[in-house]
């Protein structure tokens, strides 16, 4: 195996909001089982888009990508989870 370093280095909430995600768990059902509200769900979301958004922006669409804010959100999450699913480096704890 070769060890690649987390890019993203995602705080431990996100990274546990994300290992949740790749389950397939809609944004209630993530709260649910994560014991946080909804809007700490959608704030945690926000955290993630914009770590990612800095390091590598070519990952997530722009607005011109996408239709409104619900769809931009809904693409932003595939790509970034269809990422995560291929680069799982990125959902280990980092120093």
């Amino acid at each position: 195996f070769r060890y690649a370093t987390p890019k993203f280095r995602f705080r431990a909430g996100e990274q546990e909001l994300l290992n949740e995600a790749l389950l397939g768990e809609t944004d209630d059902d993530l709260a649910r089982s994560l014991g946080v509200a909804s809007v700490t769900v959608r704030k945690r979301w926000d955290s993630i888009y914009s770590r990612v958004s800095e390091v590598a922006p070519q990952l997530l669409p722009d607005s011109s990508q996408t239709g409104g804010e619900h769809g931009r959100s809904t693409e932003k999450k595939r790509r970034l989870l269809s990422y995560l699913r291929q680069h799982l480096e990125e959902l280990r704890p980092h120093e």
